[in-house]
């Protein structure tokens, strides 16, 4: 029974909003990125600031990746990229 139940095929649900949550998404990664790379920047690039660049670079990385998850045709990506991006953020 409980095989059966997992196994079945995907339905088609529906994506509500999966442009716009993929661009708030890349908008957000951005603004992490150009953040972290001023922090960085305003310090002269010295490598004890260095860590400003590499956490915002790397954030917003995963939002992007996040993004392109929102943004795919499968539902199940669709949601794990969602809650994924609401627990990174």
């Amino acid at each position: 029974f409980w095989l059966a139940i997992t196994m079945a095929p995907e339905k088609a649900a529906e994506k509500p909003h999966a442009g716009a949550v993929a661009a708030v998404l890349l908008l957000h990664g951005a603004f992490l990125a150009a953040c972290g790379c001023y922090g960085a920047a305003s310090a002269g690039w010295a490598p004890a600031a260095m860590h400003s660049a590499y956490a915002g670079g790397g954030m917003g990385a995963a939002l992007v990746l996040c993004a392109m998850m929102a943004a795919s045709p499968s539902y199940k990506l669709y949601m794990i990229g969602v809650h994924l991006a609401l627990l990174l953020q």
